[in-house]
């Protein structure tokens, strides 16, 4: 992915963070959620910044928990069955070549032909 792609990302699903020591002049931010989004933003320039959800922070005990329901909720809201994927994606990447050619390649250069792009997603070609 492309840095602007990287933001894009990010911005719609942010990191979930809270303040390690509320009130602290040397506070620290930990994730507790979307934490595909804080690999993401890694892999930007260390200038960069990106949106987060800030929330209060947890008890202690709650923390396992919060995590693991923020886990659950997102990977079970956000996926798509697997016969569907290589269709859906495939769908999106052919309007925008005909609509917005530009916009998959501002993404990643990946996206510009079928072959690249289904080896961007590990599905096979002749499925779409």
């Amino acid at each position: 992915m492309t840095e602007e792609g990287i933001k894009i990302a990010i911005f719609q699903s942010p990191p979930v963070v809270y303040e390690d020591s509320p009130g602290n002049d040397r506070s620290r931010f930990m994730c507790i959620g979307n934490f595909w989004s804080l690999y993401l933003a890694k892999q930007l320039p260390a200038s960069a910044k990106i949106r987060v959800n800030l929330i209060e922070t947890p008890l202690k005990k709650n923390m396992d928990a919060l995590a693991l329901s923020l886990a659950l909720s997102a990977d079970s809201c956000h996926s798509l069955a697997p016969d569907k994927t290589s269709l859906y994606l495939e769908s999106i990447r052919q309007y925008l070549k005909a609509h917005f050619p530009q916009i998959a390649m501002d993404l990643s250069p990946l996206f510009k032909g079928k072959k690249s792009f289904s080896e961007a997603f590990g599905i096979n070609r002749r499925d779409l």
